[in-house]
């Protein structure tokens, strides 16, 4: 996967990209990415806006996976697997 070589210096110690900002890097719509990673549109414009709080650790990795980068690199990935008791297993 190549998230880590993508981030500006990539030394691992920036923020990471939103996904909406990884999904704009790869030049996916909403609805493409959705389909690539086998979740609804929905889920993804949810993630998107913030309206979500907690995010299936599946949803996750199929998301990123459709991205070619690890969870860790989208923020808001991270930020649900730091509070890890809010990306319910699955």
């Amino acid at each position: 996967m190549r998230g880590m070589d993508e981030r500006a210096g990539g030394t691992g110690a920036e923020e990471p990209m939103t996904l909406r900002q990884w999904r704009d890097r790869r030049a996916l719509g909403t609805a493409e990415l959705a389909a690539i990673a086998g979740v609804s549109k929905v889920t993804v414009l949810a993630i998107e806006h913030g309206r979500v709080t907690a995010i299936k650790r599946r949803t996750m990795r199929r998301l990123a996976a459709a991205l070619e980068v690890e969870p860790a690199d989208v923020a808001e990935f991270r930020r649900a697997l730091s509070g890890d008791a809010s990306a319910d297993e699955g």
